[in-house]
């Protein structure tokens, strides 16, 4: 293609041209700096597109992080909001991970017990969360 661009160029400015070397070198060097210039064009617009690229990448990034951000601090909210026994379990089962037999033997409950707190603290977080 560029030596296309090239005798498409010569052909335009073919009044005002002039060679004072041989019309071979002044044809390689024509066709030279054409593949140069698309050369730089390309590396611009590759620049451009990966500036462009990282720009919308990192936005997401942002909103997204925002967002998980908003919903981990209602989610933590409305845990603060629950009955203590019931937080507890909650806490100690889900977020420290604990087994339910294990959360039953640390508070001394059964583990019918410990299942029921779970249970109702979803149901009440899943409340607090719809109102919020």
């Amino acid at each position: 293609m560029p030596v296309q661009d090239v005798f498409i160029k010569l052909w335009h400015r073919r009044k005002r041209l002039t060679v004072k070397k041989s019309l071979k070198s002044y044809l390689f060097r024509a066709a030279y700096n054409t593949l140069m210039d698309n050369y730089r064009k390309q590396q611009r617009h590759d620049e451009m597109l990966s500036s462009y690229y990282h720009t919308a990448v990192m936005r997401a990034v942002e909103t997204d992080s925002t967002i998980k951000n908003e919903r981990l601090s209602k989610i933590k909210g409305c845990i603060e909001l629950l009955p203590e026994k019931c937080k507890q379990v909650f806490v100690e089962s889900k977020i420290s991970g604990l087994k339910r037999a294990q959360v039953a033997e640390k508070l001394n409950i059964t583990i019918k017990t410990v299942e029921g707190h779970i249970t109702r603290a979803y149901a009440l977080l899943k409340t607090c969360l719809e109102t919020q």
